[in-house]
């Protein structure tokens, strides 16, 4: 990374981490997206070529998490178990918004205001599209179910149930600390799982 991106980059995160402590202290509409600026010491300007809109400066790294999942998920071993999988992904993207005390502070955040969650909904979509052309290709073939709804279908829907459960874990968890939203998840989705489990040769490596 060149300097001039390493710049933009700290100004992006800059500007995310102060939307975010306005929205907090000030409410999500009574902020402006030039109080936001302001507080970073740029101008509004350069506010909008960060972020388009308002709501999604609370979201800085968004896309750059999308495509990690994707590489993630892409190093998959062949063999490996899609669905188990899913859940540990899912696991994994609950854990670091838990594990985080910035994070953890953002979802907060989102919980409470309509527009952020809206904005959380959206961008969910994007790991919808990932997780879904992973499950589709990674169909086991010992599925035996008498299904004859398409397996793109059947993905989709088995992601955007994880991801749903995922919200509704950490939205409970938003209200009640001692919520433990990560095995919650995994313990809902069990019922889900579209095949039997994949029994490994013990003899392989």
């Amino acid at each position: 990374m060149n300097q001039r991106d390493a710049q933009k980059l700290a100004t992006r995160r800059s500007l995310s981490a102060a939307a975010i402590r306005l929205f907090s202290e000030r409410g999500y509409d009574e902020t402006r997206a030039g109080d936001i600026a302001a507080a970073v010491g740029v101008s509004e300007r350069t506010f909008f070529l960060h972020f388009p809109t308002k709501d999604r400066s609370v979201f800085p790294d968004h896309l750059e998490r999308v495509e990690a999942l994707a590489r993630s998920l892409d190093d998959t071993p062949p063999d490996a178990d899609a669905f188990e999988t899913l859940v540990a992904q899912v696991r994994l993207g609950i854990r670091s918004t838990v594990d985080s005390p910035v994070r953890a502070q953002r979802y907060r955040l989102i919980n409470d205001v309509v527009a952020l969650r809206h904005r959380d909904v959206i961008n969910d979509l994007d790991y919808e599209a990932v997780f879904t052309e992973f499950l589709a290709q990674r169909w086991p073939a010992s599925d035996f179910s008498s299904s004859s709804l398409p397996i793109h279908f059947r993905a989709r829907v088995l992601a955007a149930a994880a991801l749903s459960t995922a919200r509704a874990a950490l939205t409970t968890w938003a209200g009640d600390a001692t919520f433990d939203p990560a095995a919650s998840m995994a313990e809902a989705l069990s019922d889900l799982r579209p095949w039997p489990t994949i029994e490994k040769d013990p003899g392989r490596t």
